[in-house]
């Protein structure tokens, strides 16, 4: 990548893809470099001010400025897939840095996420569209009344099927957001499972007979097959048994809105 620094700057090289295209591991070269200069280490807090004076932000915007021509749909779908939710990850980079967090404001929130700022493949595109619309396979916003994509719309041409453990990999910018992670076509599969393990191990509380749960788990039950679905979740990455799981009292934490900046 022209703009990059050399890995002796710091920078770390991947090894080339058979599957992925160009663009997919140039993309993953730029959000590896992002996160080792301007997010800590957990993936948690991003430092934004720096990111935006950086060297590296100017490669942000012109990768950002070269969606336009891309076509995604020509790829393996783990490619897609792992691509997709990179690039969420930096385009929530690039709207705080740009236009602000909205924080705890609901209308703001709704701007936030629902604004086409960017170009892909000659279509418009929301943060909301990437993750409801591609990752959630067409699902509505939990929030929102109608799916991203209506009939005839031709961006249902990049939908994908729903697998859930993309949840734990979206960062939406705010402190109880998942971490901010770097994921590949190859290791795809192995990546959602530890970042489900690492959220779940973080976020669940088992507290006597109350289990404290994060609030996304509810917002997107759907996702997970419901009450027994979220209870075989946590009995696969927390050891406890499926019984002894759905017979205790389900609590779910608030949302921390807020920007999860250094």
């Amino acid at each position: 990548m022209s703009g990059l620094p050399s890995a002796g700057a710091g920078f770390v090289v991947l090894e080339n893809s058979n599957i992925e295209s160009r663009w997919a591991l140039e993309l993953r070269e730029l959000i590896t470099c992002i996160k080792a200069q301007h997010i800590q280490q957990d993936g948690r807090l991003v430092d934004y001010a720096n990111l935006k004076n950086g060297p590296l932000w100017r490669e942000l915007q012109d990768r950002i400025h070269q969606l336009r021509g891309l076509k995604p749909t020509a790829w393996l779908k783990q490619v897609q897939r792992a691509f997709w939710i990179n690039l969420y990850n930096v385009l929530v980079l690039h709207a705080v840095v740009v236009r602000g967090h909205p924080g705890q404001n609901p209308l703001r929130q709704l701007v936030f996420f629902l604004r086409k700022d960017w170009v892909i493949g000659g279509h418009r595109w929301s943060l909301d569209d990437i993750e409801h619309g591609i990752l959630r396979g067409n699902r509505r916003n939990p929030f929102l009344p109608f799916a991203p994509f209506g009939p005839g719309d031709p961006r249902q041409q990049y939908s994908l099927s729903l697998d859930a453990r993309v949840h734990f990999a979206l960062n939406c910018g705010a402190k109880s957001c998942p971490p901010i992670g770097v994921y590949s076509a190859e290791s795809l599969e192995k990546q959602l499972d530890l970042a489900t393990a690492a959220y779940l191990l973080s976020e669940v509380e088992f507290q006597g007979q109350t289990l404290k749960l994060p609030r996304l788990l509810w917002w997107y039950q759907v996702d997970f097959g419901g009450r027994r679905g979220i209870a075989n979740l946590l009995a696969q990455h927390l050891g406890r048994e499926v019984s002894e799981i759905t017979r205790m009292r389900w609590v779910y934490r608030p949302y921390d809105w807020s920007v999860n900046a250094i």
